[in-house]
């Protein structure tokens, strides 16, 4: 039987919706954790996890991390990780042939591959080649108010005081001020305008630059600061001759894995432009699976029916993400993304479900504990 680990804990609804997907394959899960104390995982994958099959793994620092692998492989025989979680994809990915060779085959692109792919500034030289539009870029000394609504993303993934880990949209006046109080490090980042419209993930799995499958969405309703997507719905208007761009782009690089890429189309030219791409598992996954394409399975190598046709009826749903987005709207000083729906989509909540039903009544109050907390420290 195939043995296939899941980081839990690095994106819970991709996690969740993965077991889902995998869950009486004829596949033998092990799920990992890196908090023993969160009682949170017991209540959201309680239907799954027992003492027999649920690991702890060590996030402190890349080697830490890979050796914990190796110590859960010295206990439950040979086995595949699944891509959670950049930093754990990134250190997957730069001791891929270790891991391998020590019986842990993580489902993770070369490392060289990866880093052209996630680190934000490589990936848009790489889309300029291929002919995909990218955002407009403004130099260091352009930078003002009258830019405004502006976008600052990380050249690449790095740790310091005075720079982002992730991209920060800069929407008004008060944005822009809280921008200039951070005193970033501006060398070690992008500035780039703000497209105006909704966002669209088109996500597809590669064998060696080959499309083996694909799934388009659009998301139509997304936090503050164009955080998590709250809710989507399957997406049929994706011009052939951008897809053929993307898909080239991932042939030249002979890519070999799932890829989620992100565009956005602005709402007065129609026009696309690549925003960003994701080698990993993400959080809207639910919705992929409920229309026919299963992730999980293929990079698993299960066979079972996939269909590049989703079925429009089934949506993607998470309901407390607007109440999460209520206290991020003060976080970032912008407001809710929102768009048109498809109103003859049927929209499924990824946590009130049978057996994830107790989580989708406590995240609430969960998320209103950590904001209190917050405003305590802060």
């Amino acid at each position: 039987m195939k043995k296939v680990a899941i980081i839990c804990d690095a994106n819970k609804r991709a996690a969740i919706a993965t077991i889902r997907a995998l869950n009486n394959q004829g596949v033998e899960l092990f799920l990992l954790f890196s908090d023993r104390k969160d009682k949170r995982n017991k209540i959201i994958f309680g239907e799954y996890s027992n003492s027999n099959n649920t690991f702890y793994y060590d996030k402190n620092s890349s080697s830490a991390f890979i050796q914990s692998l190796l110590n859960i492989k010295n206990r439950t025989g040979n086995f595949e990780m699944l891509p959670f979680g950049e930093k754990y994809v990134r250190w997957m990915s730069k001791y891929k042939s270790k891991l391998i060779d020590n019986g842990v085959t993580p489902h993770v692109a070369s490392y060289d591959v990866y880093k052209q792919l996630s680190n934000k500034g490589e990936f848009l030289k790489t889309c300029s080649k291929y002919g995909i539009n990218i955002p407009k870029r403004f130099q260091i000394d352009e930078i003002n108010k009258t830019l405004l609504p502006f976008v600052v993303k990380p050249f690449k993934l790095k740790t310091g005081g005075k720079i982002l880990k992730a991209p920060l949209l800069i929407r008004n006046e008060n944005g822009f001020n809280d921008f200039i109080a951070k005193d970033l490090d501006y060398k070690e980042h992008i500035f780039e305008s703000f497209i105006e419209g909704p966002s669209i993930y088109y996500s597809s799995y590669y064998n060696n630059g080959e499309k083996k499958v694909s799934f388009t969405q659009i998301n139509t309703l997304q936090q503050p600061g164009g955080k998590s997507v709250i809710k989507a719905h399957p997406y049929f208007e994706l011009p052939e001759l951008i897809i053929d761009k993307i898909d080239n782009l991932f042939k030249g690089l002979e890519y070999q894995g799932i890829m989620m890429f992100e565009l956005k189309q602005c709402q007065t030219s129609y026009n696309y432009y690549a925003i960003e791409c994701n080698p990993r598992l993400w959080g809207p996954l639910q919705l992929t699976i409920e229309n026919g394409v299963n992730f999980p399975a293929i990079m698993c190598g299960i066979n079972i029916n996939q269909s590049n046709k989703a079925d429009q009826n089934v949506g993607y749903y998470w309901r407390n993400g607007i109440f999460d987005g209520l206290f991020k709207k003060k976080i970032y000083n912008d407001d809710f993304q929102k768009f048109s729906n498809n109103n003859n989509v049927r929209y499924k909540d990824v946590w009130l479900r049978r057996d994830t039903f107790k989580y989708a009544i406590i995240e609430p109050i969960l998320t209103l504990g950590a904001y209190l907390l917050q405003k305590k420290e802060g």
